[in-house]
């Protein structure tokens, strides 16, 4: 995902892995809360002959937004370990 094309300055890394549909939801979470993110990794994985879990998922946010989106993203690691409300 990426911004509206305003983004200036450096960038920081703030997420890696390997599953597409979490670096998915994390880069529309980070857009929601109003920071730019760019989810890089996200071409379709087919187009290079491998299978999807295969591409590493980055997360880069502008530096001045970085503490806030890891802990937008600590939080949002933290929720989805608890167990379900019965």
């Amino acid at each position: 995902m990426h911004g509206d094309g305003e983004e200036e300055g450096e960038f920081a890394l703030v997420f890696t892995g390997f599953d597409p549909l979490e670096a998915g939801m994390l880069a529309r979470l980070l857009e929601a809360e109003g920071i730019t993110c760019r989810h890089l990794g996200s071409q379709h994985p087919a187009a290079f002959g491998v299978g999807e879990l295969a591409c590493e998922q980055r997360l880069e946010v502008p530096e001045v937004d970085a503490a806030r989106a890891r802990d937008l993203i600590a939080a949002a690691h933290q929720a989805s370990d608890e167990p379900p409300v019965e």
